[in-house]
């Protein structure tokens, strides 16, 4: 393959432009009857089986390979190209741009998402390995974006808790504190419709990263949900979790995660039949208010990175441990009953 190390003469160029100036060896022909896509096969082969396993000549078909039933488009070949090169030693010096049409990637949440979930579905199509697979969740689920009454409102997807106060507003909650989100009065009229809608745009994300193994982007979304179950009033009520852990969510889930969970929940029944209720009975007066205790968080909770400094209450009455001084969040404890 040609040296791919000195490509920026004058004006910069954009990868296409500089795979087709650098002797491609590989041609990729799509059904939408545009240019065949430059590419180089030595590399390609090193990432996808599909090329690997490809006759000899320089002509990789695509016209039939369908995605979401609709045939590939040229923005997702073209970026999964730009991830397969981005991870490659030979990575070209680019813009990142397109000569293709693709945009500009300013579209909205939903749509960003919907690219993303194709581009990760096709990458699993023609057999790219896990280095691959990685590149092209990596950043892309950072946050979404649901409309509120014509306002966009972006929720990250760190693991941060959002939950709704007196029907009326939005909350943000992290370890370190709360943050009511500034909201304009029609966003804030429509503000019951942000659970279902955040539900919507998850689904699709949390089944792809079951149906395709993706074990970082499972433990993300876990994070999420995790996140959002320490509030009575979270934005994912009872009766959004179902639109979130749908049948086809639910098939394609590790089997080991599932009865795992189900365990878990059987041994923690005890725990979950006494939240809120006396835990401990007959406690001496001095153990009977909440000790507080300031520590550093040995993994990342609830938006918060590790190494953050916390104040907790712990209420040995309840057996909850809450936030700071007078904070809502609670996590159940897990108590241990018996020699360890």
């Amino acid at each position: 393959m040609a040296s791919v190390s000195n490509i920026n003469e004058g004006k910069k160029r954009t990868l296409l432009e500089a795979i087709a100036s650098d002797e491609p060896t590989l041609w990729l022909e799509l059904a939408d009857g545009g240019d065949r896509i430059p590419a180089h096969r030595d590399l390609l082969s090193l990432a996808c089986s599909c090329v690997k396993g490809l006759p000899p000549g320089d002509i990789w078909c695509l016209k039939g390979l369908t995605v979401e039933g609709s045939p590939v488009s040229r923005a997702v070949v073209v970026a999964w190209i730009q991830v397969v090169y981005g991870l490659s030693p030979a990575a070209y010096d680019c813009d990142g741009g397109g000569s293709d049409g693709s945009g500009d990637g300013s579209g909205g949440g939903a749509e960003q998402h919907a690219d993303a979930i194709c581009l990760l579905l096709f990458a699993d199509a023609v057999g790219s390995n896990s280095r691959v697979m990685r590149g092209c969740f990596s950043a892309q689920f950072d946050s979404i974006h649901v409309d509120l009454g014509g306002e966009r409102v972006e929720l990250q997807l760190d693991g941060r808790g959002y939950f709704v106060l007196d029907k009326s507003s939005l909350v943000e909650s992290t370890m370190t504190g709360d943050r009511q989100m500034p909201l304009s009065a029609s966003a804030l009229a429509a503000v019951q419709e942000v659970g279902p809608k955040a539900a919507a745009q998850l689904e699709p994300i949390l089944y792809l990263a079951y149906h395709l193994g993706l074990e970082e982007l499972q433990e993300k979304l876990h994070a999420v949900m995790f996140g959002n179950a320490l509030f009575s009033n979270s934005i994912f009520s009872e009766d959004v979790v179902p639109s979130i852990l749908t049948d086809r969510v639910m098939a394609a889930a590790p089997k080991a995660q599932l009865r795992d969970a189900w365990w878990e929940h059987i041994t923690s029944q005890a725990c979950l039949a006494v939240s809120h209720t006396e835990l401990f009975g007959h406690l001496k007066a001095e153990d009977s208010s909440p000790i507080l205790t300031e520590v550093v968080l040995g993994m990342p909770l609830l938006g918060t990175p590790a190494g953050t400094k916390v104040l907790l209450r712990i209420d040995l009455r309840d057996g909850t441990i809450k936030r700071g001084l007078t904070g809502p969040t609670f996590l159940s404890c897990s108590l241990v009953v018996g020699n360890v």
